[in-house]
């Protein structure tokens, strides 16, 4: 599956090239997303490679005169170097990988994940674009991280770049839904021969802490110096976990974390923003090359005792996804039953397996008297469990009516 061929406009690529040239002029983005509505395509040169973005999305308005993620920008400039290895796990049309060429140079080495076919193809006709003189060796993978191999229900969204593994995050933008293959970061790790791994950038919309538990032996053993991890408050609520259980995986194995201004991170710093990029290292060392004055002492303030060992233990759990089941069921047995119902749905929908949830759901269905709903779950338990008598009993009731 591809997207309509999009054919950059010479103006506007003028225009975009005279903006990046004179940085300091305010209301670029807004400038030329207001005239990707006229002629949407912007040609823009990235590092070594040519772009050709949709001007009519404000974030590829902003790819175009350099103005998206300027933070994380800079920190790919103050950690790589020529020769280095990058990993870019959600790599979409290759702005963050382009930035990073430019500093590891031909001496260098990218592997670049995407699952998301419509973004995967402008990706490769991106990356294609560069001089092989002057470009790093790059291999793109059509794939998408997480903690096991297999396949994947994947949720297409209307704002390319949005699309994710964790259905339940923007339904309403959701276009329609494929099956993606998946693999572990340890798996390519080691298939592909990669050593040491400089830099690692990981956004994968809400899927972050599968993918993080698909590198455990990547990280555990620290073959990666830097990560930069993408936290939402808003994706880790919507699937009932916290920005702690992603801070305390990673702090489990050792690493250590500082917001993108240069903070340390802290229990009360990672509930301050919605949505942020998140740096961390394999050491305090590691961490105070890039932010001079970051104070060590600082970090993981405000973490009762064992607090982050808790954290860790529920975030590299294999039965991550039952923790987050029960978690659904207090919530019901607090008296919270339409919310319940609504997160039992969600989570099912990734995780059908789930039987005992199930079992529940279909209980809190039945008490809303949403009976055919309740029905419908309680045959999907008997087709899994043919000799489960107390589920049949529950059909014939439902379907003769005498469940009150």
């Amino acid at each position: 599956m591809t997207l309509p061929a999009l054919h950059s406009s010479p103006r506007l690529t003028a225009m975009a090239a005279w903006l990046r040239a004179h940085p300091w002029i305010p209301g670029q983005v807004r400038l030329i997303h207001a005239l990707g509505s006229l002629s949407p395509g912007v040609g823009a040169r990235l590092g070594p490679f040519t772009f050709v973005l949709d001007a009519r999305d404000r974030f590829q308005a902003a790819m175009a005169v350099e103005r998206y993620e300027s933070r994380t920008a800079g920190l790919l400039a103050r950690i790589l170097r020529p020769g280095d290895t990058y990993l870019d796990v959600g790599a979409q049309l290759g702005y963050t990988a382009a930035q990073a060429a430019r500093w590891i140079g031909p001496q260098g080495r990218m592997v670049l994940f995407e699952p998301d076919p419509q973004a995967y193809d402008r990706l490769v006709r991106h990356i294609s674009s560069a001089d092989p003189s002057v470009a790093p060796r790059i291999e793109s993978v059509p794939m998408a991280c997480s903690d096991r191999v297999g396949q994947q229900t994947f949720s297409l969204c209307s704002i390319l770049g949005q699309s994710s593994l964790e259905l339940a995050l923007n339904p309403a933008m959701s276009t329609r839904q494929i099956q993606v293959p998946l693999t572990t970061l340890d798996r390519q790790v080691e298939s592909k021969k990669i050593g040491r791994i400089r830099l690692m950038k990981m956004d994968v919309e809400g899927h972050e802490l599968w993918a993080l538990r698909g590198a455990r032996d990547t990280l555990g053993r620290q073959g990666v110096d830097y990560l930069i991890v993408e936290k939402a408050l808003y994706v880790l609520s919507v699937l009932d976990l916290e920005p702690h259980h992603l801070h305390g995986l990673l702090t489990g194995w050792g690493y250590v974390g500082a917001h993108e201004d240069g903070q340390s991170v802290t229990r009360d710093s990672l509930m301050r923003h919605e949505f942020e990029n998140l740096l961390y290292a394999r050491s305090a060392d590691l961490l105070v090359d890039v932010f001079p004055r970051l104070d060590p002492t600082k970090l993981n303030q405000g973490y009762a005792s064992g607090e982050l060992e808790d954290y860790f233990q529920q975030a590299a759990a294999p039965d991550l996804e039952a923790i987050q089941a029960r978690r659904i069921v207090r919530r019901a047995a607090q008296g919270n039953l339409e919310a319940a119902v609504c997160d039992a749905a969600q989570l099912l929908d990734l995780h059908p397996s789930l039987t005992h949830l199930r079992g529940h759901y279909a209980f809190w269905l039945n008490l809303l008297d949403r009976k055919e709903e309740a029905l419908g779950q309680y045959r999907r338990i008997a087709a899994e469990q043919p000799d489960n008598a107390e589920v049949r009993q529950l059909i014939k009731e439902l379907e003769i009516g005498d469940v009150r």
